[in-house]
């Protein structure tokens, strides 16, 4: 919608030209009239114009003082000058003010008509080459995290096409030129069993586009194939953060976005002088996040070199294992996996896989033992293969050793107790009864509590119940909001809350998916 004001301190001009020039033909929707500068300028900021129709000589203020005035709060306002003088310095101040026309009077209304319908023209090009405009920035600003992905897995690579790229995306390369240093920091994200690939994909969406969004720490971020998150942080001589700093505040946004998705740990690299040469923070950093295996208590972790300790276990050790699991001897299994951990913990050998195959052998013993001894079944024997697949995506050595004296227990009751399935099964059961009100409640929080590993928890819990734990859970949480629902002074959203909820819509919509009512349907139709 195109706007208009006409200004002129003669009314009988400005009435003449609203009322004799066929405005709507022409592709001005709104007209308006002022009659001197100073008033045009105060409508103006009411209702901002597309063009002006302005007379040079008035009272108060000129129409090149108005002009002036338009160009500077209305840069894209088109000016069209009316005057009865030709005057050469109201000409010069036209040309420089970019005038569109400098008609003179007295006005010929076929004139006035063939200079509208140039303006109109020249306004509309111009908004389509703004939306346009709009519509490319939109579309980069969409896929900008997928820009700076692009380029932050091309910069970690040993020779990286710095060249191409640069001309590809200039102005994210300004950006890197202007900086003096660069500090890779390498994140793991621990995402728990029960998430599922499409909520992975989001979440990782979400998690570049958050770090892309921290300008004041200029960050490249990208997912690599081994799913971990690397960013690359430009210093500015503005920037005060030391690495640790800047560390503290990617663990920040990390926490407030994980929602028991996903725990973390972030290695910081070396310091690199040069955007084009950053193997070896990267190299550093993916180093540092390993520490995380020895360090369970921290998730910020800084590189130290490595002190050259193997760690390795002779075949003895094996033997002894497996003699005391034969004699059912607990104490003696548990002291061994012990000494191992204690072990692996002083050497910190920097290769994880050895130490992890080494408790890998423990748990091929224990199933060796617990088959040769039939204290497992064929059905139970075959399930040890989640047991194996849970071993490489085991985070820190604290939580396989936990992993391995788990099974060391698990097999030996069940040597000794029958009914070991369904004692097991109640201690499941009971811990979701105890905590369904905590929306923290996940199912590595349960593997965690019941020593099982997640992997084995879901398959365990399904082959013995029929229905997979987080079915369980949703079904006991839905028992106790038809408790709630009793009380009718308790509204919907606390009731959503008090059982673990924090979406109220979610949690109508599953009530209504197991019971076939909404809460509020279902209140009405059983209580009321």
């Amino acid at each position: 919608m195109l706007k208009l004001i006409i200004v002129d301190d003669e009314k009988t001009t400005r009435d003449s030209l609203e009322a004799y020039i066929p405005w709507k033909e022409l592709g001005i929707d709104v007209v308006a009239t002022a009659k001197n500068g100073l008033a045009a300028l105060e409508l103006a900021e009411q209702t901002p114009p597309d063009i002006v129709l302005s007379d040079v000589r008035m009272p108060k203020m000129d129409g090149i003082e108005l002009a002036i005035n338009i160009r500077s709060r209305f840069p894209q306002c088109k000016i069209i000058f009316l005057s009865g003088y030709s005057d050469k310095e109201y000409l010069k101040s036209a040309i420089n003010l970019k005038a569109v026309s400098y008609i003179e009077k007295p006005i010929q209304i076929e004139e006035i008509k063939t200079v509208i319908r140039k303006t109109v023209a020249l306004c509309k090009e111009e908004e389509k080459q703004k939306a346009q405009t709009d519509k490319l920035n939109n579309l980069l600003t969409e896929n900008e995290p997928f820009i700076r992905q692009e380029v932050t897995l091309e910069l970690i690579k040993e020779n990286p096409d710095v060249s191409g790229l640069s001309v590809k995306y200039e102005n994210l390369f300004h950006m890197l030129d202007s900086a003096h240093s660069f500090i890779v920091y390498s994140i793991a994200i621990n995402w728990d069993s029960s998430v599922d690939n499409d909520t992975r994909i989001d979440c990782r969406r979400n998690l570049l586009k958050i770090f892309c969004d921290l300008i004041e720490l200029n960050n490249l971020a990208g997912f690599t194939e081994d799913n971990q998150m690397t960013i690359i942080s430009a210093k500015t001589q503005d920037c005060k953060l030391s690495a640790f700093q800047t560390a503290l505040k990617l663990a920040g946004e990390l926490s407030s976005n994980a929602s028991g998705l996903f725990t973390f740990s972030i290695g910081i690299g070396t310091p690199s002088p040069d955007y084009k040469n950053l193997q070896d923070s990267y190299y550093t950093a993916c180093s540092a996040v390993h520490n995380q295996f020895y360090d369970s208590t921290k998730n910020i972790f800084e590189y130290r070199e490595w002190s050259g300790s193997y760690f390795e276990v002779g075949k003895s050790v094996y033997t002894d294992f497996k003699a005391v699991l034969k004699k059912r001897d607990f104490t003696g299994a548990a002291g061994i996996i012990k000494n191992i951990t204690d072990r692996a913990a002083i050497e910190m050998d920097n290769d994880i896989n050895s130490v992890k195959n080494v408790f890998f052998n423990l748990l091929l013993i224990i199933f060796e033992v617990a088959r040769e001894n039939h204290f497992i079944n064929k059905a139970q024997d075959s399930e040890k293969k989640y047991i194996w697949q849970e071993i490489d995506a085991t985070k820190t050595l604290a939580s396989l050793s936990k992993y391995v004296h788990t099974h060391v227990e698990t097999i030996l009751v069940q040597a000794n107790d029958k009914d070991s399935v369904n004692h097991k099964i109640h201690v499941i059961m009971k811990y979701v009864h105890e905590h369904y009100a905590e929306n923290s409640l996940t199912i590595q929080t349960i593997a965690e509590n019941v020593y099982l590993s997640q992997t084995y928890l879901c398959a365990f819990f399904k082959k013995s119940t029929g229905k997979t734990l987080n079915e369980f859970i949703t079904e006991v949480r839905i028992e106790k909001s038809k408790e709630l629902l009793k009380d009718s002074n308790i509204k919907l959203y606390e009731i959503a809350t008090s059982i673990g909820f924090t979406d109220a819509n979610y949690f109508s919509t599953l009530f209504k998916k197991y019971t076939g009512y909404t809460p509020s349907e279902f209140r009405e139709r059983v209580y009321s």
